[in-house]
Protein backbone atom coordinates (compact mmCIF):
# COMPACT_ATOMS: atom_id res chain seq x y z
CA UNK A 1 0.00 0.00 0.00
CA UNK A 2 1.59 3.56 -0.95
CA UNK A 3 0.92 7.10 0.77
CA UNK A 4 0.28 9.88 -1.13
CA UNK A 5 1.40 13.53 0.08
CA UNK A 6 3.78 15.37 1.61
CA UNK A 7 6.35 13.36 4.39
CA UNK A 8 6.58 13.89 7.84
CA UNK A 9 9.20 16.50 8.13
CA UNK A 10 12.42 14.79 9.44
CA UNK A 11 14.32 17.77 11.50
CA UNK A 12 11.75 19.09 13.29
CA UNK A 13 12.76 21.58 15.93
CA UNK A 14 11.05 23.52 18.41
CA UNK A 15 11.85 27.08 16.05
CA UNK A 16 9.84 25.39 13.01
CA UNK A 17 6.56 25.18 15.17
CA UNK A 18 7.39 29.35 16.15
CA UNK A 19 8.08 29.90 12.73
CA UNK A 20 4.74 28.54 11.47
CA UNK A 21 2.97 30.26 14.13
CA UNK A 22 4.81 33.45 12.79
CA UNK A 23 3.85 33.04 9.42
CA UNK A 24 -0.12 32.49 10.21
CA UNK A 25 0.26 35.29 12.08
CA UNK A 26 1.51 37.83 9.58
CA UNK A 27 -1.12 36.15 6.64
CA UNK A 28 -3.75 36.14 8.96
CA UNK A 29 -3.10 39.61 10.43
CA UNK A 30 -5.13 41.53 7.61
CA UNK A 31 -8.12 40.07 8.39
CA UNK A 32 -8.13 41.31 11.99
CA UNK A 33 -7.09 44.75 10.61
CA UNK A 34 -10.55 44.74 8.58
CA UNK A 35 -12.25 43.67 12.08
CA UNK A 36 -11.84 47.61 13.24
CA UNK A 37 -11.22 46.22 16.54
CA UNK A 38 -7.11 46.54 16.32
CA UNK A 39 -7.96 49.86 14.77
CA UNK A 40 -9.65 51.11 17.45
CA UNK A 41 -7.10 49.69 20.19
CA UNK A 42 -4.36 51.27 18.76
CA UNK A 43 -6.10 54.86 18.14
CA UNK A 44 -6.93 54.55 22.07
CA UNK A 45 -3.06 53.89 22.58
CA UNK A 46 -1.76 56.37 20.47
CA UNK A 47 -4.37 59.15 21.94
CA UNK A 48 -2.92 58.11 25.55
CA UNK A 49 0.49 58.51 24.30
CA UNK A 50 -0.26 62.20 23.24
CA UNK A 51 -1.83 63.39 26.45
CA UNK A 52 0.97 61.88 28.22
CA UNK A 53 3.44 63.92 25.99
CA UNK A 54 1.45 66.89 25.89
CA UNK A 55 1.50 66.98 29.54
CA UNK A 56 5.18 66.29 30.01
CA UNK A 57 5.73 69.27 27.67
CA UNK A 58 3.30 71.46 29.24
CA UNK A 59 4.57 70.94 32.40
CA UNK A 60 8.16 71.35 31.05
CA UNK A 61 7.17 74.50 29.15
CA UNK A 62 5.42 76.37 31.69
CA UNK A 63 7.92 75.25 34.36
CA UNK A 64 11.01 76.62 32.58
CA UNK A 65 9.60 78.97 30.25
CA UNK A 66 10.52 76.59 27.55
CA UNK A 67 8.78 77.76 24.00
CA UNK A 68 10.10 74.54 22.05
CA UNK A 69 8.65 72.25 24.40
CA UNK A 70 5.25 74.22 24.60
CA UNK A 71 5.05 74.12 20.68
CA UNK A 72 5.85 70.11 21.31
CA UNK A 73 2.61 70.46 23.60
CA UNK A 74 0.16 72.10 21.47
CA UNK A 75 1.39 69.68 18.52
CA UNK A 76 0.34 66.39 20.20
CA UNK A 77 -2.71 68.38 21.82
CA UNK A 78 -3.59 69.40 18.15
CA UNK A 79 -3.04 65.54 17.00
CA UNK A 80 -5.07 64.10 19.22
CA UNK A 81 -7.67 66.25 19.32
CA UNK A 82 -7.95 65.64 15.32
CA UNK A 83 -7.93 61.59 15.90
CA UNK A 84 -10.58 61.83 18.53
CA UNK A 85 -12.74 64.14 15.86
CA UNK A 86 -12.65 67.05 18.34
CA UNK A 87 -11.75 69.43 15.72
CA UNK A 88 -13.45 67.85 12.71
CA UNK A 89 -13.53 70.35 10.00
CA UNK A 90 -17.50 71.55 9.50
CA UNK A 91 -19.40 69.31 6.84
CA UNK A 92 -21.56 70.10 4.34
CA UNK A 93 -24.77 69.15 6.34
CA UNK A 94 -24.01 72.17 8.01
CA UNK A 95 -23.73 74.70 5.20
CA UNK A 96 -27.31 72.56 3.89
CA UNK A 97 -29.22 73.71 6.97
CA UNK A 98 -28.68 77.52 6.60
CA UNK A 99 -28.94 76.83 3.11
CA UNK A 100 -32.50 78.48 2.24
CA UNK A 101 -34.64 76.58 -0.23
CA UNK A 102 -36.60 78.19 -2.90
CA UNK A 103 -39.95 77.21 -4.43
CA UNK A 104 -39.72 79.56 -7.37
CA UNK A 105 -36.68 77.91 -8.69
CA UNK A 106 -37.23 74.32 -10.77
CA UNK A 107 -34.82 71.41 -9.90
CA UNK A 108 -32.59 69.98 -12.68
CA UNK A 109 -34.84 67.11 -12.90
CA UNK A 110 -37.68 69.70 -13.25
CA UNK A 111 -36.05 70.75 -15.65
CA UNK A 112 -35.63 67.85 -18.09
CA UNK A 113 -39.09 66.57 -17.81
CA UNK A 114 -40.53 70.08 -19.06
CA UNK A 115 -38.06 69.46 -21.74
CA UNK A 116 -39.12 65.89 -22.34
CA UNK A 117 -42.75 67.38 -22.46
CA UNK A 118 -42.33 70.24 -24.66
CA UNK A 119 -40.42 67.96 -27.31
CA UNK A 120 -43.68 65.69 -26.83
CA UNK A 121 -45.91 68.01 -26.94
CA UNK A 122 -47.57 67.13 -24.02
CA UNK A 123 -49.43 70.39 -22.17
CA UNK A 124 -48.88 70.66 -18.38
CA UNK A 125 -52.02 68.77 -17.30
CA UNK A 126 -50.00 65.55 -19.01
CA UNK A 127 -52.57 65.85 -21.94
CA UNK A 128 -51.36 66.63 -25.95
CA UNK A 129 -51.95 69.20 -27.82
Amino acid sequence: MYRYGPLAPLDWAENCDAELRRQNNLWNRPVRVYDGTDMRAEWALTARRLRRMALAFDKKAITGLDCAAAVVAIKASERRATLTGANAPPSHLVTIMHQQVSEEQPTSTQKMLDAIRRLRGETDDGQGL
